[in-house]
C-alpha cells in the first residue's frame, strides 16, 4: 500500500486516542478487523483495520467517528463498510500489535488515502450481508442531492417487478390460475426489497424478503425437476445469469437462451434502461450473490434496450397477438385478482374482461372506478377474449 509522506499530515497527541479497548469486535480474522471503541472524549469510533506493519510492531487502522445507528446500519447490511466509514472523522492510527496502544496518529480526510486504504465500494460487512442484487443506474442528471424522480421510480421498479416474467414462466404449471393477482409465494420469489441506498451514482442493494411462505410449498406439484419454491428462486436466478450473459455478448441469437427467452428477454428490459435519449438513466450495472460471482459486473445501455426490444417485436411477430384500443367505464373492480369488466354503451361493446398485469396502471384504474370516470385502454389478447393492460389513461368526458 502506497502512503503519502506521513509528515504532511496533521499529527495528533496521542492521549486523545487512548488505549483502543474493542467494544464490539465485528470482523475478525487473527486478530479484529473491524471493531468499535471509546476514546477518552466519550466519542464512539469505527476501527478498521488497514494494514499489518509487521517490521514495526504495529497495526495500522483508519479510525472514524461513529455512531450507535452507524453500526447498526452496518451490521445488518443497510450500508457498506466503506459508507460506514466515511460519514465520520477520520484518523489513521499505528497501534501496538499486543496491547493497541497507539504509537502514532493523524488526522487526514478521505482523499488522503490510498486508493486501496478503503474496502471496494459496496463491500458489506460480512458475505451473508451481501445483496443478491446489485443495482447501479448511471446518466448525466444522476447527482448527489439532485436525483430525478424518474430515477428512483425506475430502482423501485426494477426491485418489483425485472424478475416477474422469469419467475411466472417457471410457475406457470404448478399455479393453479394464470390469471388475476400472483400468489404471496410467487411475489415472494420475484419482488426483491431495498436493503441499501446509495444516492451519490444511485446504486441500490436489492435483498429477499423476510422468508418465502413455507406453507404455500404445498401447491407446487413436482414438475419439469421443480420441487418447491426454493427450486423455482435457484433456476430463476440461473436464467437471470444466462440472459445478462447473452446481452453482454456479442451473440444475437436468442435461441440460444431456450424456450424461456421471451421471459428471459422481458425481465432483461425492465432491467435495462429506456432506449429514449432524453431518458435520465442511460446505463445500468448489475452484479450481486444471485448472480453466482460479485466481482463481476453486467453492463446494460440504451443499444442492449434496442437490441432486446427489436428481439421481442420479432418474436411476437411469430405468434397471433390482438392489439386493440378501448373506451368505457371501469366496472367490477377485483383488488384481489387484478381484474375488471370495461363497458360502453356507445360503441355497442357491452363487456370486456382486462387483466391488471402491470400494477403501474392500478391507481389510476381505481380512481377511474371509484370516480366513475371514463378511460382509454389499449389492450393485448392472445384469444379476443380476455384482454391485458398495455395503456391506461383517462379520457374525454361525453
Amino acid at each position: 500500500m502506497a502512503w503519502h509522506d506521513l509528515a504532511e499530515l496533521q499529527a495528533v497527541e496521542l492521549v486523545h486516542i487512548g488505549a483502543l479497548q474493542p467494544i464490539e469486535v465485528l470482523y475478525q480474522f487473527e486478530q479484529p478487523c473491524i471493531f468499535t471503541a471509546t476514546i477518552p472524549s466519550g466519542s464512539l469510533v469505527l476501527a478498521y483495520l488497514v494494514e499489518e506493519l509487521e517490521q514495526d510492531e504495529r497495526f495500522r487502522y483508519l479510525l472514524a467517528t461513529t455512531a450507535a445507528k452507524t453500526v447498526e446500519d452496518l451490521k445488518t447490511g443497510a450500508i457498506s463498510v466503506r459508507e460506514a466509514l466515511l460519514r465520520g472523522s477520520l484518523w489513521l492510527a499505528d497501534l501496538g500489535i499486543d496491547d493497541l496502544v497507539p504509537k502514532q496518529v493523524f488526522s487526514l480526510s478521505a482523499d488522503q488515502l490510498p486508493t486501496d486504504a478503503l474496502p471496494e465500494p459496496g463491500t458489506m460487512l460480512l458475505p451473508s450481508l451481501e445483496p443478491v442484487l446489485r443495482v447501479r443506474l448511471h446518466g448525466e442528471q444522476i447527482k448527489f442531492g439532485a436525483l430525478p424522480a424518474p430515477v428512483l421510480a425506475h430502482a423501485a421498479e426494477i426491485a418489483k417487478t425485472a424478475l416477474k416474467p422469469i419467475y411466472e414462466w417457471l410457475a406457470r404449471r404448478p399455479r393453479a390460475d394464470l390469471q388475476g393477482r400472483p400468489p404471496e409465494w410467487l411475489r415472494d420469489l420475484y419482488s426483491l426489497q431495498i436493503q441499501h441506498l446509495s444516492p451519490g451514482s444511485l446504486e441500490v442493494g436489492l435483498r429477499l424478503p423476510g422468508s418465502v411462505d413455507t406453507d404455500s410449498t404445498d401447491l407446487l406439484a413436482k414438475v419439469d425437476g421443480v420441487n418447491d419454491v426454493q427450486d423455482i428462486r435457484a433456476q430463476g436466478w440461473e436464467l437471470l445469469r444466462q440472459g445478462l450473459d447473452w446481452a453482454t455478448s456479442d451473440n444475437q441469437d436468442d435461441r440460444d437462451l431456450g424456450e424461456a427467452a421471451p421471459a428471459i428477454l422481458d425481465s432483461l428490459r425492465r432491467l435495462a434502461p429506456t432506449s429514449s435519449s432524453k431518458g435520465p438513466v442511460t446505463a445500468v450495472e448489475v452484479s450481486g450473490a444471485m448472480l453466482g460471482h460479485y466481482a463481476k459486473t453486467y453492463s446494460l445501455t440504451q443499444q442492449t434496450t434496442a437490441r432486446i426490444r427489436t428481439i421481442l417485436t420479432q418474436t411476437g411477430k411469430t405468434q397471433e397477438t390482438f392489439l386493440r384500443v378501448f373506451e368505457g367505464r371501469i366496472r367490477s373492480l377485483d383488488l384481489d385478482l387484478l381484474r375488471f369488466i370495461l363497458r360502453n354503451p356507445y360503441t355497442g361493446v357491452d363487456e370486456v374482461q382486462f387483466l391488471l398485469d402491470d400494477e403501474r396502471f392500478l391507481e389510476d384504474a381505481k380512481e377511474a372506478y371509484y370516480q366513475e370516470l371514463p378511460v382509454k385502454i389499449a389492450g393485448r389478447s392472445l384469444d379476443e377474449k380476455s384482454w391485458t393492460v398495455v395503456d391506461l389513461e383517462f379520457a374525454a368526458v361525453r
